[in-house]
This record gives C-alpha cells, sequence and structure tokens, in this order.
C-alpha cells in the first residue's frame, strides 16, 4: 500500500467518524406534557431550563416544560406534541413566556412573565399619571397552528390557529385578534366567568383589582368592535351595591354617565353587569366604572378607537335599564 493510498484511507475513516453522528443524531421530537422542541426563528432569543443556565437559541433543541423564553430581540419558533397524532406550532416574539402544555388535551401554555408592576402600585398610592410605556409591562406576539394559550395577569387567549397579541399593562390585560383570516376566532376568558370570542380586528381589556384597592373586589371587562362602531363591556363585583355608574367620554371631548342595575347577587356573593352601545363618532372614548356614583374605580379610565360609526339605535344592558346616558355628570378623578 502506497503512503498516499494510506493517507487517503485515513483521511476517509476520520471523516467517517466525524459525519457519523450527523447521520445517525436523532432529531428532536415534541413529548406530550413533557417536552416541546423549539429553534431561532430570527434574532436573538434566550432560553432557561428549570435548574440550569440559560443559553442563547442557536438550532433545533428539546426543552422541558416549564422553560422560559425570552423573544425581546428575536423569535423562537415553538413545537408541541398534539393530545392525539401529529404536532402544532407556533411562532412567537417581542416577550418573555414560560411554556406547560395539558398532556389531557394537548394545550399548551405561553405565560407572560417578566415585567415590573411594582410601578402600577407605586403610582396609584402616588397619584402619579402612568405614561404609556410604564403602562405596558410585558407582552407576546404568537402567529400559530393548533391549540395554544397565552396567560396574562388578568385573563387568558385560546387559539386553534391565528395571529394575537397578549399585552399585559398596569390597567388590565390586553387581547388583540390581529389574524387577516376573517373566520379567525380567539376566546378570551377572565375571572368568574368573564369571556368572549375575539374576531379579527377586535380587542378586550379585562381587569381586575390586584393591587389591594379599596374597594377591594371587582373586575372590570371592556371591548372594542372597531369596524363595527361598537363599545361593550361589563363590570362583576362582591360589593354589595345594586347599581354603578358607566362614565363615558367621547372622541369631542362631551362626558357623560349613566346608571345602571347589577344582577342580584349569585351563590358566591358575587353581582354582575354588561353593556353593549353603538357609537355616532370615531375616534379615541375613554370608559369608566363608579360605584358610588362619585369616584371612577382603578384605571379610571380604559381606552379604546373605534374606526366606524355604529348604527342608529340604543344601548342594549343585561339586568336592562331604560335610563340614557346623561350630560355633564361629573365624577371625580383620583
Amino acid at each position: 500500500m502506497s503512503r498516499f493510498t494510506a493517507l487517503l484511507l485515513a483521511a476517509v475513516a476520520i471523516l467517517a467518524v466525524a459525519v457519523a453522528p450527523a447521520f445517525g443524531a436523532k432529531k428532536p421530537t415534541p413529548k406530550l406534557g413533557r417536552t416541546v422542541v423549539v429553534k431561532p426563528a430570527g434574532g436573538t432569543v434566550l432560553v432557561k431550563q428549570p435548574g440550569k443556565k440559560p443559553f442563547k437559541l442557536k438550532k433545533a433543541t428539546s426543552v422541558k416544560m416549564g422553560t422560559t423564553f425570552d423573544t425581546l430581540h428575536g423569535k423562537v419558533s415553538l413545537t408541541s406534541k398534539k393530545a392525539g397524532a401529529g404536532t402544532q406550532s407556533g411562532v412567537f416574539s417581542q416577550g418573555k413566556f414560560k411554556v406547560t402544555q395539558h398532556p389531557s388535551d394537548g394545550l399548551t401554555d405561553l405565560t407572560l412573565t417578566g415585567g415590573d408592576f411594582g410601578v402600577c402600585t407605586a403610582n396609584r398610592v402616588f397619584g402619579k399619571p402612568l405614561t404609556a410605556a410604564a403602562n405596558r409591562r410585558r407582552r407576546l406576539f404568537g402567529r400559530a397552528h393548533g391549540r395554544f394559550r397565552t396567560r396574562g395577569r388578568n385573563s387568558s387567549a385560546t387559539v386553534r390557529g391565528t395571529e394575537w397579541v397578549t399585552e399585559d399593562r398596569c390597567t388590565g390585560t390586553v387581547t388583540k385578534n390581529v389574524s387577516p383570516n376573517k373566520t379567525s376566532k380567539i376566546e378570551t376568558e377572565g375571572q368568574q366567568g368573564l369571556s368572549f370570542d375575539l374576531d379579527p380586528g377586535q380587542t378586550i381589556t379585562y381587569y381586575c383589582n390586584k393591587l389591594n384597592l379599596d374597594p377591594d373586589m371587582y373586575c372590570l371587562i371592556l371591548l372594542a368592535m372597531p369596524a363595527d362602531g361598537v363599545i361593550a363591556g361589563g363590570i362583576l363585583t362582591q360589593i354589595d351595591v345594586p347599581n354603578y355608574y358607566l362614565y363615558v367620554r367621547a372622541p369631542d371631548g362631551q362626558e357623560g354617565a349613566v346608571q345602571i342595575p347589577f344582577s342580584e347577587r349569585d351563590e358566591n356573593g358575587f353581582r354582575q353587569s354588561i353593556f353593549a352601545c353603538p357609537v355616532r363618532q370615531i375616534g379615541t372614548f375613554n370608559v369608566g366604572w363608579s360605584l358610588d356614583g362619585q369616584t371612577l374605580l382603578y384605571p379610571e379610565t380604559l381606552s379604546l378607537k373605534l374606526d366606524a360609526e355604529g348604527p342608529n339605535e340604543n344601548c342594549i344592558t343585561d339586568p336592562p335599564t331604560d335610563t340614557p346616558i346623561a350630560k355633564g355628570i361629573r365624577l371625580k378623578l383620583h
């Protein structure tokens, strides 16, 4: 055997050893309720598995449930196992979240993490106004196919394949359906059964008092249906009062309030009330709730923007009321 042939055979042997792991390596696959497979989809993604050091995601990797992701400067593609055959996947960005999964039905939860909500309490205590940046504490954008759910402080949003944004603010958890698919639906749910399905373009805000404010137990919900010119919302509370005041400030600056009845208390002591109102103006509306007719409940007002005028019809409330919106009723802002 010539020296050249021996060198050639040695080189081939070395190549075989080096390449063999690549051919023999198994492609990572997700395991129901145990692991998901993630890979970078752009930018820088940081990954932190339970009990391990964080690392930059550079290739497809299998990680345990309970792993947290930082996609503030990148995008991550995440694949989980379905409850039956097959997998489901999505691309997530613009925030931090922890992944878990329900083995019974394959629903994959993405719980928003990070964000310092101490500023919410501080601003409330000292009466300081919230800037837009201070109000937005954390956020997550998703584009997914399959059963995924984002969970914020005040509500959750379940999808079966769409594009959506979930944002935790001092003033509540906001979910928006941003899918171009007109048949897309997002199931949103707050506390004590407050829920609504979002069509494309619709936005909903849930807020529950988590700042130990007085009065203590109340939850608010505000829905924007921009293309239909409709505002809808509700309030849920264990505070035993028969009525509340709904306050509205229109885009032209006009203000008004109306007294609306609560339902009777249920077996858990909760009263609730909902409303839906077509509007006559295009622009930004501010909506607030008061239990005493004098002071607005925190966060004082929630805002929304409508792109079209609504139909020429009256508001609907449940329980019903015939009292019209009254202009000029002034409620105290904190």
